[in-house]
């Protein structure tokens, strides 16, 4: 184990349950990449696959890689507060174990949150990527840039109601220690609600302050098309969450969680906060619901049209990708060539097993 520059600062927490070829490929990852740091894993898989994960710990020398056994059953947002309470450093991230988070904005983005008070967090671009079925190629990465909104306004009200209005999760972000424990530690009455656990990190990040978004990729992170990825994008994770017989039990301590920082950051008390809190999810719904659905819905009704053949279907496919390439390029360009982001692609498509040089970007 070595250290650097950024090893007294900055400590990686990365939850794992039964994953552990993805703890693997992103073990390996950083071992080649990331500069030496502290890694805390908070492992909550059953016997076999927590084995595997230990040994894959102690096989990591480059970083102060730490394992740390939790009971299956316990809440992600519990093991995350637990996890988090281990951290030494002032500042550190929260890496999914599927995800990957890049080296070279490093320094930079936290030198940004050194020098300013009022940046309760950084998130570069991520980018998303899965198989790209569904642009008619099965042996190539589909890669999926997401920039998000700059959060920067001057009153919490403002910036809770622009974050949810703009919705981009902020669960995974560099940030100081101390501010995430206390935001987490808020939020574990929400158990298992993943969704308003998500849902309420984030908004407690913009009542806190403001929110950094540089110009360059800081994550890659793993969509699911038969899960996750395809649940979100139908909005039907949302409805199981929102149609179970006690959500409005949940939402009821969502409410009293958000109202009581933003009467702490705003001045707003009792039923003026709660009804601020409602308001900015009104925002939220009316985002996530309204403005995404009917998008995904027209593109289905226009490949189902009878006079759409499969000449149509791929000139038009071909067309599309050509055209959000450029616009990418013309927009983040600069970031989207940075040599960290095209080793990470060639890492996975040799990782994963699909073309090489073929990812399509969009």
């Amino acid at each position: 184990m070595s250290s650097s520059p950024l090893s007294s600062k900055l400590t990686l927490v990365v939850p794992t349950r039964n994953r552990p070829g993805m703890l693997d490929r992103l073990l390996k990852y950083w071992e080649m990449s990331m500069p030496p740091l502290p890694i805390i894993v908070a492992d909550s898989s059953e016997a076999s696959p927590m084995a595997v994960n230990k040994a894959l710990c102690a096989e990591t020398k480059k970083h102060d890689i730490s394992h740390h056994a939790f009971d299956g059953e316990i809440a992600f947002i519990e093991k995350v507060a637990r996890a988090v309470e281990l951290v030494r450093t002032p500042y550190m991230f929260l890496c999914a174990d599927d995800d990957f988070l890049l080296p070279s904005p490093l320094a930079e983005f936290l030198a940004n949150l050194e020098a300013a008070p009022d940046i309760v967090c950084v998130q570069g671009l991520s980018v998303f990527f899965r198989p790209a079925i569904s642009v008619g190629y099965n042996d190539r990465l589909l890669l999926d840039v997401h920039s998000g909104y700059r959060l920067d306004q001057s009153t919490a009200t403002e910036r809770l109601n622009a974050h949810l209005g703009h919705y981009r999760a902020l669960i995974y972000s560099l940030r100081r220690t101390s501010e995430f424990l206390e935001d987490v530690r808020l939020v574990v009455p929400l158990q298992d609600q993943l969704m308003l656990m998500e849902l309420a990190l984030g908004s407690l990040d913009a009542i806190r302050g403001k929110i950094s978004r540089p110009e360059k990729v800081m994550t890659m992170i793993e969509s699911h098309p038969g899960g996750a990825y395809h649940k979100h994008k139908k909005v039907t994770y949302w409805n199981q969450v929102i149609f179970a017989p006690d959500f409005s039990h949940w939402l009821g301590i969502y409410i009293q969680i958000i109202a009581s920082q933003l009467e702490r950051f705003s001045g707003l008390r009792g039923e003026a906060a709660e009804e601020e809190v409602r308001r900015s999810l009104v925002a939220f719904s009316q985002e996530h619901f309204t403005m995404r659905a009917p998008k995904i819905d027209n593109k289905a009704k226009f490949f189902n049209l009878p006079v759409v053949g499969p000449v149509i279907k791929k000139a038009w496919l071909k067309a599309a990708k050509l055209y959000d390439y450029c616009r990418l390029m013309n927009k983040h360009g600069q970031a989207l060539k940075a040599e960290d982001f095209r080793d990470l692609i060639k890492y996975l498509e040799k990782h994963i097993g699909y073309a090489p040089d073929k990812s399509i970007i969009r």
